[in-house]
């Protein structure tokens, strides 16, 4: 690729590091890097600013050579759409803007600085007994996930975190900080178009102010997270759980269900003790194989939740997660596995969002393909869904030494009344 002509020199940055230095390398490197090795993640110039000086002068210097900008708080778009290449710059603010402001005295509205990884900001607000709806993985950073919708697993319940950002402070091409309201008619344009999932950048968000939720409005909430070792069957009739409330369109709004399936050497659950392994082969030889090589059972993870939308007045019906449990079946006594929360007793909000959260920043090190796929069909049952889907994880996760590692996650956002639904406006 042939070079853009500099006609403005670089200026001064307090960290900065050029393709070809010693330690380049180290911080090119995001999530895609292991997958997408033909240059796209390959930035002339890393810069982690300061503060907002340092943003605007990089943002002047790129607009006065017209080079592009790629900004990257934790670096997890999937498809290196957070980096760039050729002479274009990064903007890495992983650690610009750490800041945290309850801005009223109830703590429901919070301004938050976009460095923020998920795990800490959820920590600071269960710190409060408070709670929004995110994803799962532990080091995504809230600037990404704000721009990209921020789903997750209380997406029927609560919806999408961008559905409860109520502000964001941009810094614009102009190189001049903005707020921008979602409250505000004139505002509105530039605001969904930064939460509308875009990979590109209408600008660096720094800040956004979002609206949380309660422990105390939801008394009586429940959770269940059971691990189960992979078996093709029992996936099914657990998937025929969800299809089967994804047939009731009135399915009320309290129950998220989210189904993960994972190989056995999944970086998501590494804490398991070393001493583990004798054990393991004494008690279940099934899992190594013919060559009595250890390999930990592919996993199938189940978590559910009732949030207990109508508060104090609502009772609890355990009759869903008595279906889930009876789809599973018993879980063999294996180390790590079992019924990990139970919906035995009250768990607040703030504590069961915590237990969703993975801890490790990939499931896997090798090289991967990401594919996505939704449907609204009310004909899966018809269709043989469950059975088709099934059979394809099989091909890979009946056979643990074929090469290859799979990564699945399923869940239920619809019905009428989702409030991923509800808070687009029926769309």
């Amino acid at each position: 690729m042939a070079s853009t002509p500099v006609t403005v020199p670089l200026p001064g940055f307090t960290e900065i590091y050029k393709r070809g230095e010693p330690e380049y390398n180290e911080h090119c490197y995001q999530y895609a890097s292991s997958s997408h090795t033909h240059g796209i993640i390959q930035p002339k110039y890393i810069i982690y600013p300061t503060g907002d000086d340092e943003v605007i002068k990089a943002i002047q210097y790129a607009k006065a050579n017209k080079l592009a900008v790629a900004v990257r708080t934790g670096g997890h778009q999937y498809s290196g759409a957070s980096s760039t290449y050729g002479d274009n710059i990064q903007l890495a603010l992983s650690r610009t803007y750490i800041d945290f402001r309850w801005e009223n005295t109830d703590c429901t509205l919070v301004t938050v600085g976009v460095s923020y990884s998920l795990r800490v900001f959820h920590d600071k607000l269960a710190a409060k007994g408070r709670f929004v709806p995110h994803g799962q993985c532990s080091h995504v950073h809230l600037g990404g996930h704000v721009q990209t919708g921020g789903y997750g697993q209380l997406g029927r319940s609560f919806g999408l975190l961008a559905d409860h950002v109520q502000k964001i402070r941009i810094i614009t091409a102009d190189g001049q900080p903005k707020e921008i309201r979602r409250a505000i008619e004139e505002d509105k344009d530039l605001f969904f178009a930064v939460l509308g999932g875009s990979p590109g950048n209408f600008g660096v968000v720094t800040h956004v102010t979002i609206r949380v939720h309660r422990d105390e409005d939801h008394p009586h909430s429940r959770g269940l997270k059971i691990l189960y070792p992979y078996n093709r069957d029992r996936l099914q009739r657990l998937l025929d759980v969800m299809v089967q409330m994804a047939n009731d369109k009135s399915f009320p709004a309290d129950y998220d269900y989210c189904l993960t399936v994972l190989s056995a050497d999944s970086l998501i659950f590494p804490s398991f003790s070393p001493d583990l392994d004798e054990t393991m082969r004494t008690e279940h030889p099934e899992i190594f194989g013919r060559d009595g090589r250890f390999v930990w059972p592919p996993l199938i993870a189940v978590y559910a939740q009732w949030a207990n939308l109508e508060g104090g007045d609502q009772p609890y019906n355990k009759i869903f997660f008595d279906k889930i449990k009876r789809a599973g079946g018993k879980v063999p006594e294996i180390p790590f596995m079992g019924i990990r929360v139970d919906d035995d007793r009250y768990r607040p909000l703030s504590e069961l969002t915590g237990h969703w959260i993975f801890q490790n920043v990939r499931e896997f090190e090798e090289p991967y393909i990401k594919r996505t796929f939704m449907s609204n069909s009310q004909t899966l049952v018809e269709d043989g869904w469950t059975t088709y889907v099934c059979d394809r994880i099989h091909e890979i996760e009946g056979n643990p030494f074929n090469g290859c590692d799979l990564a699945v996650q399923i869940q239920h956002f619809g019905g009428d009344n989702s409030r991923v639904y509800q808070n687009n406006d029926g769309a």
